[in-house]
């Protein structure tokens, strides 16, 4: 639980807490590779479960000329359509929904760019659709196991929000820190640059920042933040 309700003590150094940005990145490369090694792996299982061992054996790698081909494109489409975001880390379902969106429409594409550009590529549309849907269950199932691993990594939630309560209706979150700005001697002033200080101090590090208030108060907040 990282509801926190501050004392007004002195705010650290580096802030109420750690960035967690860094560990966000590792987390969305670590499920790029993973997705990639997905994507060549299920080809070679493909022509294996069709073709039979002495076959992939015989012509190894080449087989994948296909991956080799749609990676590109999956890759793009992955990355424009939020497979690799904070809604994917937070929701295991929607990460697996986007990235098996992005694996279908970057197979058609694939097969249309064959049929249209005419291009001189041999491989069997039976063990097409078999490593499509060994990708699939392996990017379903990578991102299901996952689960876990990513809250021992960034906790209970993936970001860091603050709250600043300044006399408002108020803000309760599940997982989050909450300040009282009168306590902890918080004000919107633009023309003190020791409250700016001690503000900036408090926010580091966070990724969203709340601030409860009366209307009276919000374009004087709105202008610190």
């Amino acid at each position: 639980n990282r509801i926190r309700e501050s004392d007004g003590g002195v705010v650290p150094a580096a802030g109420l807490a750690t960035s967690l940005e860094r560990r966000r990145l590792r987390l969305y490369l670590g499920q790029i590779v993973v997705d990639i090694v997905a994507l060549f792996a299920a080809s070679l299982i493909g022509d294996y479960l069709y073709l039979g061992e002495a076959f992939v054996l015989k012509y190894g790698f080449a087989l994948t000329l296909p991956a080799q081909m749609v990676l590109p494109i999956f890759l793009t489409i992955a990355l424009y359509n939020g497979s690799y975001t904070i809604d994917s880390l937070t929701d295991w379902r929607v990460g697996a929904a986007r990235a098996v969106a992005a694996l279908a429409i970057s197979n058609a594409l694939f097969n249309f760019l064959i049929f249209f550009v005419r291009l001189d590529v041999d491989y069997s549309h039976t063990t097409f659709i078999i490593a499509f849907i060994v990708t699939a269950v392996f990017m379903i199932g990578s991102r299901r196991a996952k689960v876990g691993f990513v809250r021992r990594r960034l906790g209970a939630s993936p970001l860091n929000v603050l709250v600043i309560d300044d006399g408002g209706p108020p803000v309760k979150l599940e997982h989050g820190y909450t300040i009282n700005a009168g306590q902890c001697g918080l004000r919107p002033a633009l023309d003190d640059p020791h409250a700016l200080d001690l503000f900036a101090r408090y926010v580091r590090n966070m990724d969203q920042v709340i601030v409860t208030c009366p209307p009276e108060r919000r374009l004087d907040w709105a202008a610190v933040l």
